[in-house]
């Protein structure tokens, strides 16, 4: 009897120190399985990755080399350095995090990358609001004093400490979730922590609020955009014709011309502000529902539901549609690409030879 029992606590104490050193160092690779649930998942965001960072690439070179300087251009640029960071950083972790299934081994990797996916997509957000702000001041109040492009480079650097105390509370406040039956293999469950608490749900609720106040801004600012473009097309059109009727007339082609450019301001815009609310939408309607309800809409765990590990994710869209948005619309960014590609195909055909 003594023998035994000397035994199972030897077994015992051999079997304790070996789980806690995995929880100290977790030095062995875990055996990833790989979820087929997932697979449409990752396609979808090493797509937005590999599309996202050539077009936004593109972007910033031609944009920098190619154009003048102006608050327009300084913008653009940052959203699409910041659209290169997402496109090519946050998608392809997003990637490897379903491949894992989750799982780091330490929960600090966890942490940071949840930080700065948020702090990422808070730039961005923060970015296309200040470049609407700055529109909408151009077209709408052009006799007071406007935005240069140091002020708007300063902005956008001031931007990124603001979105940085925006996202810290996904380190310190909400967490990741430690699952313990995790590290008895060696490694950690790195899942956000959405359990119900006061401060959980205040994060909730601030998100909420950036993405409504974000969009409404965006939309309304865009909606004035528009119907001052009209107002002061109509406005040209009708006090030439009147004023000048003897010695200028307004031609159709040049009526052509300015209804034209109106159409296409009109058209981004709406473009500008469908995409970012298509994009932002299905999270915010998860969230909202968890939170009234208590559980997720469809699911209660998006690792294994690949409707909702794409909704989770589909944000990305928005950061790789942003160069086909703001550039491929412009008729001098679609030749400078022209450019490039015969520049390309020459190269080769001359290597060839």
């Amino acid at each position: 009897m003594n023998e035994s029992a000397f035994s199972q606590s030897i077994s015992k104490n051999i079997s304790e120190t070996s789980t806690s050193s995995l929880e100290t160092t977790n030095s062995s690779f875990p055996t990833v399985i790989r979820t087929p649930d997932n697979v449409a998942a990752i396609i979808f965001c090493l797509s937005i990755a590999v599309i996202g960072v050539i077009g936004n690439v593109l972007i910033i070179g031609i944009k920098t080399w190619k154009y003048k300087s102006s608050t327009h251009q300084v913008f653009i640029i940052g959203l699409a350095i910041t659209d290169v960071l997402v496109c090519g950083l946050v998608m392809p972790i997003n990637s490897v995090e379903m491949l894992m299934e989750y799982s780091f081994y330490t929960t600090i990797i966890g942490r940071v990358i949840r930080t700065m996916d948020h702090m990422l997509v808070y730039i961005s957000v923060f970015i296309v609001t200040e470049m609407s702000i700055d529109q909408y001041r151009k077209i709408c109040c052009p006799t007071k004093s406007q935005m240069t492009p140091k002020i708007a480079a300063l902005i956008i650097k001031l931007t990124v400490p603001v979105a940085f105390v925006f996202a810290i509370p996904v380190t310190f406040v909400r967490r990741v979730n430690i699952d313990k039956d995790f590290i008895n293999e060696g490694y950690f469950d790195c899942k956000i922590n959405d359990e119900e608490n006061p401060i959980n749900i205040a994060y909730d609720v601030m998100l909420l609020i950036i993405y409504i106040a974000a969009n409404f801004i965006i939309i309304g600012i865009y909606v004035k955009i528009g119907k001052t473009v009209f107002n002061q097309i109509n406005f040209r059109i009708n006090f030439a014709g009147r004023t000048f009727n003897k010695s200028i007339v307004v031609s159709k082609g040049r009526r052509r011309i300015l209804e034209a450019s109106s159409r296409r301001i009109v058209k981004i815009t709406f473009v500008i502000s469908l995409v970012f609310l298509i994009s932002y939408l299905p999270i915010l309607v998860l969230y909202i529902h968890e939170n009234i309800h208590g559980s997720y809409l469809i699911s209660p765990c998006s690792l294994y539901n690949p409707v909702i590990a794409v909704i989770e994710r589909f944000y990305g869209f928005n950061h790789m549609a942003n160069p086909f948005i703001y550039g491929f619309f412009d008729k001098n960014f679609r030749n400078e690409i022209r450019i490039l590609v015969k520049k390309i195909f020459h190269c080769k055909k001359s290597y060839k030879i």
